[in-house]
């Protein structure tokens, strides 16, 4: 039953960040390089839920492995997003910890 309610809270974050996602998607970019950069920070963000989606599918089988995510030149796909939020001081759109 504890597995059961993590994937429930699992899926109510990521419905979170998957939100925020969109709505920072919506925002006009001052420059063609702003949009290029946080378009790929965005599609990073996008390949990361899928990750906590697929981690969700393993909770709902019963299944409690550690949460894994991409590699990006041997590091975890978050530490490079997270120092792009860092970077232009978006601390709220960090990468949570919660599965990690």
């Amino acid at each position: 039953e504890a597995i059961s309610r993590r994937a429930d809270v699992g899926v109510r974050a990521t419905d979170l960040l998957e939100a925020m996602v969109a709505e920072l998607r919506r925002l006009p970019a001052t420059n063609a390089r702003t949009a290029e950069l946080s378009g790929l920070w965005l599609a990073d963000y996008e390949t990361y839920n899928q990750f906590r989606r697929l981690h969700i599918a393993k909770w709902r089988n019963g299944e409690d492995p550690r949460f894994t995510e991409p590699a990006v030149r041997g590091e975890p796909l978050s530490r490079g997003m997270d120092g792009f939020a860092e970077a232009n001081g978006m601390s709220s759109c960090e990468v949570p910890g919660d599965f990690g």
